[in-house]
């Protein structure tokens, strides 16, 4: 009798899925904090690394920000208004639920309600993940007080 190693056998692959967010349990089990962001921004326009997204209880997706003149920490939410599986601020262009876009640069807008509370209005990528270089360039810039 041979000594053999069995193959492995894989009768149903699974595909790989790309995370679009986490529960709140896997974030803290990942050790991320999302109790130290604020939800009530006071700046109305300003450039912020996305940190990390955790799904709602509701159909929205919470992103979480570092304001990068401030350090400010923050979290907007994206909802998926026409159950399109897209979550956005309200102007519905740029879908936060795609993956991979965690450490990238945008440009938000935000407003106050008239209860006082934060609406997410819009946002612009600026600089992706894979940028990280010019991403360290512009909070140099931001820091040196260079515009």
């Amino acid at each position: 009798m041979k000594n053999s190693v069995p193959a492995q056998l894989t009768l149903f692959p699974m595909p790989q899925r790309e995370i679009r967010g986490l529960s709140y349990t896997n974030a803290i089990r990942s050790g991320l904090r999302p109790y130290e962001y604020k939800s009530v921004v006071e700046a109305s326009c300003m450039e912020a690394i996305l940190d990390f997204k955790i799904w709602g209880k509701t159909p929205c997706l919470g992103c979480y920000f570092r304001d990068i003149f401030t350090g400010e920490k923050f979290v907007l939410y994206a909802h998926d208004d026409c159950h399109s599986h897209r979550y956005t601020p309200k102007d519905k262009e740029f879908d936060f639920s795609q993956s991979g876009i965690e450490g990238s640069l945008f440009y938000l807008v935000t407003r106050k309600t008239r209860t006082g509370k934060t609406s997410w209005q819009n946002a612009r990528l600026l600089l992706g993940a894979d940028q990280q270089a010019a991403i360290r360039d512009r909070i140099f810039e931001v820091y040196s007080g260079v515009e």
